[in-house]
């Protein structure tokens, strides 16, 4: 059996992410592995800011704020 030493669980504080957390805890546990945390903003309907490079900073800025508190 593969020895499982970290575990990548993506968060974005919806109710599935908190289901992947809590799963993701519980193998954790189970293997004695190190739980990481990554927070994941879906860009896919802001898509046309690509155009504008000042667009995405005004986007990404209230977002990042937002993940820190």
């Amino acid at each position: 059996m593969p020895k499982i030493e970290r575990i990548l669980c993506p968060v974005d504080f919806s109710e599935f992410s908190a289901l992947a957390y809590q799963y993701a805890q519980s193998v954790g546990c189970h293997f004695k592995a190190t739980v990481l945390l990554q927070h994941v903003i879906d860009l896919t309907p802001y898509y046309r800011f690509y155009e504008f490079p000042t667009a995405y900073e005004e986007l990404c800025g209230p977002l990042r704020t937002a993940a820190t508190q």
